[in-house]
């Protein structure tokens, strides 16, 4: 039906790339993982303002703040110049969605503002040390099939020297979250990874432990705003889980290659609905329309999106988050 037109579906070596991220699209909504991996659209202009810009600034000027060591080298006042660097960008490229863009760019701005006063009085990074920033790691988990993901900021705990993963999240709430943790796979997935990578290099020794959730809530902290705005969670996974994550995850990938090659034959995956779809997905204006015969969805989709790589933050310096 469609080729993989995408360097990070297949990659340079010729290899079937897979993500979390890819594997929890397929288990959410079919139809959503075909048009976004299989048919690698992405939209011409991506769109300045929602939950997912909002994320991708505040991890990016976080990724930065923390790159060679928290405090090292950038200030707070360079972060939020930095943020204020992203909202001109967007200013430039988004004249007409101005006043959008500024109304977010208050949230976000001070949400930033908020971390680093919380960060001095909670003590927050005492005895942390950085050991790296974003590293994307692979695995040839079948063959010819990569598992493959992108860490936030390795840390080592200096207390007990525990390795750790401190991943940036941007919630509306941490009630939320804090239930999903316990089934959270991203940071299983994270620990699978760097598990097999390091027994592979010989590195057992380094192997990471578990991963902090540096959590920041969407809130503009106003005289009404109940605190905390902001909060941090340990979550660890023994080798008895991932052993079992592990087969799970096969299957799942072994799952998707088979609608891979369905899909390829003729078959047309379904959507599944939900009601985050109108935030969440990229292909909510036109998911309609594609069960429609008598419009076309075609001509729209050429309108809307073009053939890109759904895996290009793997390869950018600086990638988006989920």
């Amino acid at each position: 039906m469609t080729e993989f037109s995408a360097p990070g579906v297949l990659g340079a070596d010729g290899k079937r790339h897979i993500s979390n991220s890819e594997l929890s699209t397929f288990k959410e909504c079919r139809r959503r993982w075909y048009l976004q991996y299989v048919r690698c659209l992405v939209k011409r202009r991506e769109e300045p303002t929602g939950p997912a810009r909002l994320g991708t600034r505040i991890h990016g000027c976080l990724a930065n703040f923390y790159e060679g060591g928290a405090l090292a080298f950038i200030s707070p006042e360079d972060v939020l110049a930095e943020h204020e660097g992203w909202i001109q960008r967007d200013l430039e490229d988004f004249p007409e969605r101005e006043d959008d863009i500024l109304k977010e760019a208050e949230l976000s701005r001070i949400m930033l503002e908020g971390y680093f006063p919380w960060l001095e009085e909670e003590g927050a990074d005492e005895g942390l040390s950085v050991s790296g920033v974003e590293r994307p790691l692979e695995y040839e988990i079948l063959p010819g099939v990569i598992l493959q993901g992108k860490l936030d900021v390795r840390v080592v705990r200096e207390v007990d020297g525990a390795r750790m993963v401190l991943d940036h999240k941007t919630v509306q709430n941490f009630t939320d979250p804090m239930r999903l943790l316990p089934l959270d796979e991203q940071v299983k997935t994270y620990l699978l990874l760097e598990r097999l990578t390091a027994l592979r290099e010989g590195r057992a020794e380094e192997r990471i432990d578990g991963a902090i959730w540096n959590m920041l809530r969407k809130v503009k902290r106003t005289a009404t705003a109940k605190p905390p705005f902001y909060m941090r969670h340990e979550v660890f996974v023994n080798d008895h889980v991932l052993r079992d994550f592990y087969f799970r995850i096969v299957q799942e990938i072994q799952e998707l290659l088979r609608a891979e090659k369905e899909i390829a034959e003729g078959a047309y995956p379904y959507p599944r609905p939900c009601r985050d779809c109108s935030w969440k997905c990229p292909f909510f204006g036109v998911c309609p329309i594609l069960d429609d015969s008598t419009k076309d969805a075609e001509g729209l989709i050429k309108m809307v999106f073009e053939v890109g790589d759904p895996y290009k933050r793997y390869t950018d310096e600086r990638g988006t988050v989920a």
